[in-house]
């Protein structure tokens, strides 16, 4: 899990090295491709998770939704 700083719509992400796992406060989980490494630790540090996910990943690398996984209880 990246190291993000608080968001009120971002969750949490994941990133295996090239891929980009990103979760969204509401359930939503998309994939990024190939998305460098150098992106990656700007949006750690960033001081918008956000802003920086609007401005440099969103709209920038192919992506795909993931189907939520409904939690058995």
């Amino acid at each position: 899990m990246l190291n993000l700083m608080p968001s009120s719509n971002i969750e949490n992400a994941t990133y295996d090295g090239t891929d980009l796992i990103v979760e969204f406060k509401g359930g939503q989980q998309y994939i990024y491709f190939n998305v460098p490494e150098s992106v990656v630790f700007g949006w750690e540090i960033a001081e918008s998770a956000g802003k920086y996910h609007n401005t440099h990943i969103k709209g920038c690398y192919e992506y795909k939704r993931l189907e939520e996984v409904e939690e058995v209880v």
